[in-house]
């Protein structure tokens, strides 16, 4: 079925509701379900049926511990925040068991907020830019940002924090698979870490803007700017200005290879691979001194155990059609061979207040993208959560992405959907949410108890799904 005979047929279902919009208060009471979302109330995965290639994979790992099962979760700030994708990770692996940490990228080195299971350090600054703002010719791959340094006395250390995930198996990705790093091992203690100083940029608040929207822009927490600032919460006026607290590592120049020792790496299709049998908790990245260029798209991290991984990769800010720029995160997804890549967007498409139907046809665009080079990985796309817009007003946005997203499964089947607007409350959601301690003050954003429950509930409605399927082969 074409994409606007859908439309036709969704909006048509939801034309009571259509005309609410921006204009409507957070205070309205409306009966928001549309017809699609009624034949959902127990939350259940939406089209599960496309998974069974995964659960038969899932039913060999209980009986027989082998196999893996590669979940990757691609998103927004909700994802890349972590929470949700470490409780959905938890869940799972208690389940099928942990084959490691999956897909990791070194963000402290990006100056951004990241996965907090695994430290990342390194003697020099690194160049680094994300899919929403594009600078001309540099390599944002599967992460999302890219990172690189012509610096050939730098080094990476890399510690995995987590007992749970000491790994066996290391994957290195790379722009273009260049061999731009060695793997190398070291029994002595090394710093890295070079002399910090403190640099303040005053920011003048805009009308509309908000203080996580702020925060996004510079790559700084709320929580920072409240305390740089010393505001009680969330509220600003435009007008005003706000300090913006930024840290700067100076390079640190003494650096001796005769440190470490060198390891081996496997030159595989798309990343350079090594494997031990002990298991190993640290190691570096220095520089191949035959490359001129030091990028790095991003690492995968496993054990040699039967299992599920579950990766997380969110750009603050970001959308659908901010990926669809990046031709080489489709291709670099590759490496990380993924059974199932969970995709959340919505609720950056709603603050540019993006049509339902352009939504949709970014979200296609995004799956045309991922199966060119992936076109095994099945879809499970999450609704965007509710939230409201410029903290008052019902974001009707986020409702319509929701139902066109069901609609679409609904009619297509070749993707899972899981309603998580639905489950956390509809359009009206974000009072109760907020009164319940799961969303942040400005309305968009959750806490990490409200991630860590959208992880929670998602992995269930998984879990439940598969138990479906084994119940009724």
């Amino acid at each position: 079925m074409q994409i606007k005979a859908l439309f036709l047929l969704s909006f048509a279902l939801l034309a009571p509701f259509a005309q609410a919009q921006v204009r409507d208060s957070l205070t309205i009471e409306l009966d928001t379900l549309s017809i699609a979302q009624k034949q959902y109330e127990n939350a259940d995965l939406i089209n599960s049926s496309v998974l069974e290639t995964v659960f038969n994979k899932l039913e060999q790992i209980e009986k027989n511990k082998q196999g893996k099962v590669r979940i990757v979760h691609v998103g927004d700030s909700h994802i890349q925040a972590e929470f949700l994708t470490n409780s959905a990770r938890n869940n799972l692996q208690a389940k099928f068991g942990n084959a490691g940490l999956g897909f990791v990228f070194p963000h402290k080195l990006a100056r951004t907020n990241g996965l907090s299971a695994v430290r990342f350090q390194s003697n020099t600054i690194f160049n680094s830019y994300r899919t929403i703002r594009p600078v001309s010719n540099e390599p944002v791959g599967v992460s999302g940002f890219s990172l690189s340094t012509s610096n050939k006395n730098s080094a990476i250390e890399v510690l995995i924090k987590d007992p749970n995930y000491q790994t066996n198996i290391l994957k290195i990705i790379t722009p273009d698979h260049k061999p731009n790093f060695e793997l190398a091992f070291s029994a002595k203690v090394i710093n890295l870490q070079g002399a910090v100083s403190k640099k303040t940029t005053i920011h003048k608040i805009k009308s509309g803007e908000t203080l996580s929207q702020i925060s996004r822009k510079y790559n700084v927490s709320v929580q920072q700017l409240k305390k740089t600032n010393q505001l009680k919460d969330a509220n600003i006026r435009a007008g005003k200005v706000l300090k913006i607290p930024n840290q700067v590592v100076a390079e640190k120049s003494n650096f001796d290879r005769s440190q470490f020792t060198f390891q081996q790496l496997l030159n595989e299709k798309h990343s350079f691979n090594f494997q031990s049998t002990a298991a190993f908790n640290k190691f570096y990245l220095l520089p191949n001194l035959s490359e001129n260029t030091y990028a790095l798209s991003g690492l995968v991290l496993e054990k040699i155990d039967a299992g599920v991984t579950y990766s997380g990769i969110g750009v603050n800010g970001a959308r659908f059609s901010d990926y669809n720029k990046y031709d080489r995160f489709f291709s670099e997804m590759q490496a990380l061979e993924a059974d199932i890549v969970v995709v959340s967007f919505g609720t950056n498409e709603s603050f540019d207040k993006l049509p339902a139907e352009e939504y949709m046809k970014t979200f296609l665009k995004f799956k045309e993208n991922l199966t060119k080079y992936n076109p095994n990985t099945i879809i499970i796309a999450t609704t965007p959560p509710p939230s409201s817009l410029y903290k008052k007003y019902l974001n009707t946005y986020a409702q319509d992405y929701a139902n066109a997203l069901v609609t679409y499964a609904l009619s297509e089947k070749d993707i899972a959907v899981w309603n998580m607007h639905y489950v956390f409350g509809g359009l009206h959601g974000v009072n109760e949410n907020l009164a319940n301690g799961l969303m942040a003050k400005d309305r968009v954003h959750y806490s990490k108890s409200g991630y860590e429950q959208q992880g929670e509930l998602f992995s269930d409605a998984f879990i439940k799904a598969y138990e479906n399927f084994i119940l009724n082969k």
